[in-house]
C-alpha cells in the first residue's frame, strides 16, 4: 500500500525533516561515542585516585600505603600483624595449617 508521497506505508518526510532527524542521531551517536570513551579510558598507572577524586596529600598516601601492607600481610598470613609489625618489616611465611 502506497502512502501520501509515493512511500509504501507511510507519510513521505520532506529533505528537510529527514535531515533534521539524521542530525539528531549523528549528535546522539556522538554524546554515546563520548560517555563510552570516557568509561573505558584507562588511568595511567599510579594516578587512578586523580581520575576519581583529587590528589591525595602526602598523608593520604602514606595511610593508604600502610593499609595496602597491613592487607598483604593478612593475605600472606592469613591472620593479623602482631602489635610491634610494622609496613616495611618482613612478613613471615603462611601458618602450614592456615593453607591446608
Amino acid at each position: 500500500m502506497m502512502g501520501a508521497g509515493g512511500s509504501p506505508g507511510g507519510n513521505a518526510m520532506s529533505n528537510e525533516q529527514l535531515e533534521q532527524r539524521l542530525a539528531a542521531v549523528e549528535k546522539a551517536v556522538a554524546e554515546m561515542q563520548q560517555k563510552i570513551d570516557a568509561l573505558t579510558k584507562v588511568a595511567p598507572p599510579g594516578n587512578w585516585w586523580a581520575q576519581i577524586g583529587r590528589e591525595r596529600t602526602p598523608e593520604e598516601q602514606q595511610a593508604f600505603e600502610d593499609a595496602m601492607a597491613y592487607g598483604r600481610y593478612y593475605r600472606i598470613t592469613g591472620k593479623d600483624p602482631p602489635p610491634d609489625w610494622k609496613p616495611g618489616d618482613p612478613i613471615p611465611d603462611p601458618d602450614p595449617e592456615w593453607l591446608s
